[in-house]
């Protein structure tokens, strides 16, 4: 019994860190993201200001 109350233990870790690199992931993703195509738009302003 102390082996299964155990493993359901390891189990809610595992999905917490599953969940935490997920959003981890995500916000990268939208940093980047937002980066990128502030750095598009930035080039687009350069150009027609030329």
């Amino acid at each position: 019994m102390q082996w299964f109350k155990r493993e359901q233990r390891d189990q809610r870790d595992v999905a917490f860190w599953l969940r935490f690199v997920g959003y981890g992931v995500i916000c990268c993703l939208l940093i980047f993201g937002g980066l990128y195509f502030a750095g598009l738009a930035w080039e687009a302003i350069a150009k027609a200001a030329r």
